[in-house]
């Protein structure tokens, strides 16, 4: 896959990425009317979010960034999105300001298939600007480094007490981690303050074989029988390529049984659906450049 962009924060090359779009404004008016005639007021600025799709072999801090979004300490920062020729030679920027992390996406796992895992992330800039006019230049060492082999088939689920049934998931669906972002518009500025907000996360989803799904059918049973939900903590690692090792893990903290049904492709397969009440995202080492 191509990676024909490059992302900096606060002046540091925070590594190449496949894809971007997003990040232009988003401007509203309103109308006012007095006697016979209506003026167009335009509303204080508002810019889109930027939505990026990478992989492994980005920079620890911009990992680290982005996992903070979702364990209540949110930061904001300066940076550009540099669009690269086919040389790596850069061609445009688009420079954003005060951007906070939005959500993270991750992929959908499947033992069955054979494809290229991407980590999509949304910004919400304050304020962005594009410069056409970029002076060709070699990019440093770092961003001349691509992304690292990553498989959406090679993954490990773990839920405390259930290792024995996790190793039979063979499909978990994606992930989506968020934080609410307002946006402030009081006083003379017409550039908008962002305010991070409360996370909130996705349900855990996935399938495995019902002849190895007894633990989940127990601990749904335990459930009813206890009027009230049993949570268990648990994690997903998204696997290097052919190793143990994880390129990312989200921690799943205090997981609650939804339910569980059959499949409608397979009556053999049951999909388990648990909610979760915080999820905190964190990279490996094999996952730095």
């Amino acid at each position: 896959m191509l990676q024909p962009f490059l992302l900096e924060l606060d002046g540091r090359v925070a590594g190449r990425f496949f894809e971007s779009r997003g990040g232009g404004p988003a401007n509203d008016v309103v109308t006012s009317s007095s006697g016979l005639i209506q003026r167009v007021l335009p509303r204080r600025p508002e810019f889109n979010n930027i939505v990026l799709a990478c992989g492994p072999g980005m920079s620890r801090f911009f990992y680290d960034w982005v996992g903070s979004a979702f364990i209540g300490k949110s930061i904001p920062k300066n940076g550009a999105v540099v669009a690269l020729d086919h040389n790596s030679k850069p061609m445009s920027r688009l420079q954003f300001h005060d951007a906070l992390v939005a959500s993270l996406v991750l992929p959908e796992l499947n033992k069955s298939q054979n494809r290229q895992a991407v980590l999509v992330i949304s910004i919400k800039p304050s304020r962005t600007s594009f410069n056409k006019s970029v002076p060709a230049q070699s990019p440093s060492p770092q961003a001349s480094l691509l992304s690292k082999p990553w498989n959406t088939s090679d993954f490990l689920i773990k839920i405390t007490g259930l290792e024995t049934d996790c190793r039979h998931v063979t499909r978990i669906q994606p992930l989506n981690l968020g934080e609410k972002i307002t946006v402030d518009n009081v006083g003379e500025s017409r550039e908008p303050n962002l305010e991070p907000g409360a996370p909130f996360f996705s349900d855990v989803k996935f399938e495995l074989p019902k002849s190895h799904a007894d633990g989940f059918y127990k601990w749904s049973n335990d459930t009813v029988k206890a009027n009230g939900i049993l949570e268990k903590d648990g994690s997903i690692d998204f696997l290097a390529r052919g190793s143990s090792t994880p390129y990312f893990t989200v921690k799943l903290t205090r997981l609650g049984i939804l339910g569980i049904s059959h499949t409608a492709q397979n009556n053999a397969s049951v999909e388990v659906s648990l909610y979760c009440e915080s999820m905190s995202f964190l990279a490996g080492a094999g996952a730095i450049a």
